[in-house]
């Protein structure tokens, strides 16, 4: 597990130091694998939890955060490499989430894209085992435009972001 949140800052890093020299203004890019590290980071940590973790974007689309509903956890969750829960995107990138419920991508124990589990009235019901996952049946597509404009897609069945 330090193996895997060593080389995930390692890819932050070096993603914030390329698009910092590089002669390209390449921000949605950038943004786009910053936020597939955060779904990636969520994902472990709900594969390695009985409680679903996940990334919910704010809806003006220029911020997201990282939230679980385990009620045992007794801080705020927080995204490696930020230093806190929520991260603001660069300035002039917007993002999209299409297809999902509301704008949770939600990861279950098995790391899959579930449609309950985050925060609000479903809170802590999956850690109590007193409502069964809804396993989300389609892919979410998050879209990121600014300078340029960069999709990716999470897939349902294994919650791999591309």
């Amino acid at each position: 597990m330090e193996i895997v949140v060593v080389l995930l800052l390692l890819g932050i890093l070096t993603a914030v130091a390329i698009s910092k020299y590089s002669t390209n203004n390449i921000s949605a890019a950038t943004e786009a694998d910053l936020f597939k590290a955060s779904l990636r980071y969520a994902q472990q940590r709900a594969m390695g939890d009985i409680s679903t973790w996940g990334i919910t974007v704010n809806a003006d689309g220029h911020s997201y955060a990282l939230f679980t509903n385990n009620p045992d956890l007794k801080t705020s969750p927080v995204l490696p490499g930020v230093g806190a829960n929520s991260r603001t995107l660069s300035n002039g990138v917007t993002m999209a989430v299409g297809d999902a419920v509301g704008q949770d991508i939600i990861f279950d124990s098995r790391g899959r894209l579930v449609g309950t589990g985050g925060a609000g009235n479903n809170a802590g019901k999956e850690y109590l085992k007193t409502a069964p996952l809804a396993v989300y049946g389609k892919n979410i597509t998050v879209t990121f435009t600014g300078d340029t404009a960069k999709a990716m897609t999470v897939f349902a069945k294994t919650g791999f972001a591309q």
